[in-house]
């Protein structure tokens, strides 16, 4: 219990850095997790809030056998990545 509250931060902190890996793929790896340390100071409890905000729909999912699951997934990543657009400011109009 008392890692668990570091960990979870440092969880947090790193949340972006897939995807700022797949934005850029020649970046260094200490690059990528400093980046999305940065990118993350301030939005943290956005963060947890968005996610959050899934669970109803998790649980929804699990009542149908967890085939739900297979099509909440695809939208939970794309909350996330773009919530990764919207903080690396790469925002656009689709």
């Amino acid at each position: 219990l008392l890692f668990s509250v570091p960990a979870l931060i440092k969880q947090l902190q790193y949340t972006m850095t897939e995807y700022i890996l797949a934005d850029d793929p020649d970046l260094d790896w200490r690059a990528a997790l400093d980046r999305s340390k940065e990118m993350m100071v301030g939005n943290k409890w956005a963060y947890v809030k968005l996610i959050l905000s899934f669970i109803p729909w998790y649980i929804v999912s699990y009542l149908f056998c967890c085939i739900g699951n297979m099509l909440l997934m695809p939208y939970v990543e794309a909350t996330i990545a773009q919530l990764y657009h919207e903080l690396s400011g790469k925002n656009s109009q689709l």
